[in-house]
């Protein structure tokens, strides 16, 4: 995958991590602490966390084909460093006190549903460039073969 459609990657991922932590973050204060508002700053701050969470993805950015064990092994480490960053970000902003942790787990848990709606979406969008790839690569060698034939 070239750099232009890891951009693009980040940039659809970008959206649905904010979408998803945006209702993450609704959904969580409206169990847990029985309202279903939120300030704007945390909305602001979700987006921040979102911009960070999104750049984390340079992390799966590979310029060769990489093993399914390797891409799992990425994946893992990209979901360790958003996680942590997730937290810290929390404790920083007082949604979360690090020496609670129930309130770290769920963070933790919250990341996860993200991550659950990234993922299939992500590997969605990865097997349609694939096939797209492979489309062009198709057509190119039947060009050439009609080249050939002339």
């Amino acid at each position: 995958m070239d750099i232009k459609e890891m951009a693009k990657r980040m940039f659809h991922a970008f959206f649905i991590i904010f979408t998803g932590s945006i209702l993450a973050m609704c959904a969580s204060t409206a169990l847990f602490f029985g309202y279903s508002g939120i300030l704007l700053i945390v909305i602001f701050e979700v987006l921040v966390l979102s911009v960070v969470a999104t750049l984390t993805m340079m992390v799966l950015y590979s310029r060769e084909e990489l093993s399914k064990r390797q891409m799992l092994v990425r994946y893992l480490i990209h979901f360790l460093i958003v996680s942590s960053i997730a937290v810290f970000a929390a404790a920083f902003w007082d949604w979360i006190y690090l020496s609670e942790p129930i309130e770290v787990a769920l963070v933790v848990v919250l990341v996860i549903f993200v991550y659950a709606m990234v993922l299939p979406l992500d590997l969605y969008h990865g097997k349609r460039l694939a096939e797209k790839l492979t489309q062009k690569v198709k057509e190119q060698s039947e060009h050439s073969l009609d080249v050939d034939t002339v």
